[in-house]
């Protein structure tokens, strides 16, 4: 006979109590063990051996744990990133890297901040992004014909300091380290301008470039270039030996120019497309060694078949003063009978550059500084006694006169007076028995060559050592 359904089911309500109570039981422990086994297995830490990273438009980047880690999606631990030197040391800017290890390898760890647990590898520092540059406008400068041979760079070359023809801007995310420059030329035909294309190249840290095009135009000149040699003074005496057919060959009376932006040029036969010649006419003598030329240039341009003409006046001439050096001339006797001296003057010793001959003045001043009137050497003159002064001066064939110069001519009265005396001479003795006579009652005419100073008298008998006055006693 069939046991009923319901008995099993009676059964099964009855150990239903105890399921449950060991379910309960049980249930904590499966749950730990679920948990514990996941925690560890999302710390499993496996990094990339070596990686590559770019830095951003401000040339940094933060390196995070999910560049670093294998399977980075499926962990939920708290990472951290350390950066290391060579030395093994924590870099200050990690986890940053930055210009400075740019191009550089790096040791990077991600570490568990829980378990301590980590991972190694290495990252390569790179920067990827050109930098920027922006050439200078074509110059506005006038370059003419051989300025070029100062522009033109055909190999690279570092850029320092400042162009004339203006520098590049330049821009870059980490830094430019270097700006170089290069040139192309394109030369025109014979009168067509030169064009110079230069090349500048920016260079990052990391060795990435960029570059840009400026032109540079070189023209030939023209006529309106032309500078005109001036009108030449020149003092004779400063040529030496050059004589007129040399004379712009010495360079002393210039030639037409053209000034470049680097510099001025002689066009002394040619210069890129101008050309000029000259031609003298027969020199015109002038006061001393001094000439005149007058000097016909003709200058042209090759490219247009202009041409025109112009006369330079060319003047040596002597504009220099000669010198002049005194004569000396001896002390004078005055002649006995007139008191005064009679000499012929002497030369001058003078020199001048130019003038062959040179003509002297001679002032004599007397002794208190009156002028007795100019002479010239060879004049006989007639000087009265004292210390006089003859004053040269040198004239050269020119009219330049030279400084003057002074000696001392001195005349001297050496002839000792001439006394005349009455014979006899009578006085009367007054009342007393005496009488004073002077020298007038004993004068009979004495005499000097220039002037008498005195006379005086003395008794015959008196002694030597009595000295002569004007009146004797008797």
């Amino acid at each position: 006979m069939k046991k009923p359904f319901f008995t099993h089911s009676q059964n099964f309500r009855e150990r239903r109590p105890r399921l449950l109570k060991a379910i309960m039981v049980m249930l904590p422990m499966m749950l730990f063990s679920l948990w514990s086994n996941g925690a560890f297995s999302q710390c499993v830490l496996a990094c990339n051996d070596h990686i590559q990273v770019s830095v951003d438009e401000s040339c940094n980047v933060e390196i995070t744990p999910d560049m670093v880690i294998e399977g980075f999606e499926a962990l939920t631990c708290a990472l951290t990133v350390e950066l290391q030197d060579a030395d093994g040391n924590v870099m200050p800017s990690s986890p940053f890297v930055n210009a400075s290890h740019i191009n550089q390898t790096i040791m990077v760890s991600v570490i568990d901040a829980a378990s301590g647990n980590s991972c190694w590898g290495t990252i390569l520092v790179e920067d990827k992004l050109d930098p920027t540059i922006t050439c200078p406008a074509s110059p506005q400068i006038d370059f003419i014909c051989s300025d070029v041979d100062e522009l033109y760079t055909p190999e690279s070359t570092i850029l320092e300091g400042d162009l004339d023809t203006g520098n590049p801007d330049t821009d870059d995310n980490c830094e430019v380290v270097s700006v170089s420059y290069s040139d192309q030329l394109l030369e025109g035909e014979p009168c067509e301008s030169d064009e110079i294309i230069r090349t500048f190249v920016a260079t990052d840290l990391a060795g990435n470039e960029a570059a840009c095009e400026q032109s540079i135009i070189i023209r030939k000149p023209t006529l309106a270039d032309v500078d005109l040699p001036e009108a030449v003074n020149v003092g004779c005496g400063l040529l030496g030996d050059v004589d007129p057919g040399t004379l712009a060959d010495a360079g002393y009376t210039g030639f037409p120019t053209i000034t470049t932006y680097f510099g001025t040029h002689n066009i002394e036969t040619t210069y890129c497309n101008i050309g000029a010649s000259y031609v003298d006419a027969p020199a015109i003598d002038l006061c001393g060694s001094g000439y005149k030329i007058i000097r016909n240039w003709t200058i042209f341009d090759w490219c247009t078949a202009e041409s025109q003409t112009y006369v330079q006046i060319i003047k040596v001439e002597d504009t220099t003063a000669p010198t002049v050096e005194c004569p000396t001339y001896p002390t004078l006797a005055a002649a006995q009978l007139s008191c005064d001296a009679t000499l012929t003057l002497l030369d001058g010793n003078g020199s001048d550059n130019c003038s062959a001959g040179l003509s002297y003045s001679i002032e004599l001043i007397a002794e208190g500084g009156t002028s007795l009137g100019f002479f010239a050497p060879g004049d006989e003159i007639t000087v009265p006694t004292g210390a006089h002064t003859l004053v040269y001066t040198a004239t050269d064939e020119c009219g330049n006169i030279s400084d003057s110069c002074d000696t001392d001519l001195t005349v001297e009265d050496q002839t000792p007076p001439v006394a005349i005396c009455d014979e006899h001479t009578i006085v009367s003795l007054g009342s007393d028995g005496t009488s004073t006579v002077c020298y007038q009652t004993f004068d009979d005419g004495s005499y000097d060559n220039c002037e008498l100073l005195a006379i005086k008298v003395k008794r015959m008998d008196a002694s030597n050592n009595t000295p002569f006055t004007d009146c004797v006693e008797f």
